[in-house]
């Protein structure tokens, strides 16, 4: 609960309201910063909400502040089964007998995903309590429309400050949803990852020349959205033989020296690189040893 007043204030807001026992309480609010102030209820021994709270607070120049606020929350306690669902019905969160450490309050509000620059269908998710940790985790769905159109490329994504970090993407079309498993709670969308991986180089170049018979070979290449699932989806060919190359993660490039001399003459180098939403990207290069 928060509240936002930019006028000064005589003296700390105060939260009210009831107590799940019945018993009315007081709570003074903590300042934040010099406009805000914030406040934390206690819900102990609450089923579910709404719980009504009030925010009273009295201006320097004498004006009565009043906020009315509606608590909505759902208890689910460890070791049970539960399903939750938002407001709209459509983000559900499916809790296991494992899920959790301790019981839990939880929310599910959303709003509208102004995140520029992605492809974003339908509302964000915020799941709260955000820092609470999860046992096994739960798993989340998130419904699109029947009408989309292309429901192949869409992902389950957590806002990550103005950026998004791709989480999964199982979906069922007959369902209209795309599930994942989550391992702690924050603001989750779909999204849609329509753009291959980018190929930024491959080496030895192309039609070029070397008399080095154990050229180093080398592939650089980068997803922004959904990223590369694992080695299965980084396939670098030496004469249409994939070789097993070493990964580094830090600047996205496969290496790879030949353990024997290549032959004189003609070499094909292939990079096949695919995101998680099935985006594919190829180069292929020509290179000789003189």
């Amino acid at each position: 609960i928060s509240l936002v007043s930019q006028a000064p204030l005589q003296e700390k807001p105060v939260l009210t309201g009831w107590l799940c026992s019945g018993k009315k309480y007081n709570m003074p609010l903590v300042r934040k910063s010099a406009h805000s102030f914030v406040g934390a209820w206690p819900l102990s021994g609450c089923n579910i909400g709404p719980l009504p709270l009030t925010i009273y607070a009295l201006t320097q120049a004498g004006d009565s502040l009043k906020q009315s606020e509606w608590l909505e929350f759902t208890t689910v306690q460890r070791g049970r089964v539960k399903s939750l669902f938002s407001a709209d019905s459509l983000c559900h969160l499916s809790f296991g007998a494992s899920s959790l450490f301790k019981d839990i309050f939880v929310r599910i509000d959303s709003s509208a995903a102004k995140m520029n620059g992605y492809d974003i269908v339908g509302q964000m998710y915020q799941v709260k309590p955000a820092d609470v940790p999860l046992n096994k985790g739960v798993s989340l769905s998130l419904s699109y429309p029947e009408t989309d159109s292309l429901p192949g490329k869409l992902g389950v994504y957590r806002k990550n400050g103005s950026r998004l970090r791709y989480v999964g993407g199982k979906i069922s079309f007959a369902e209209h949803k795309v599930s994942t498993h989550i391992t702690g709670f924050g603001s989750y969308m779909l999204a849609r990852d329509v753009d291959p991986p980018q190929i930024m180089a491959l080496s030895p170049g192309n039609m070029s020349r070397t008399t080095n018979t154990r050229p180093r070979l080398r592939a650089v290449f980068k997803d922004n959205l959904s990223g590369i699932a694992d080695e299965k989806f980084r396939r670098l060919e030496l004469d249409g033989t994939k070789v097993i190359a070493e990964y580094d993660p830090e600047k996205l490039t496969l290496i790879y020296s030949p353990d024997e001399p290549l032959a004189k003459g003609e070499h094909t180098l292939e990079l096949v690189v695919t995101d998680k939403n099935g985006n594919s990207a190829r180069k292929l290069h020509f290179f000789y040893i003189d």
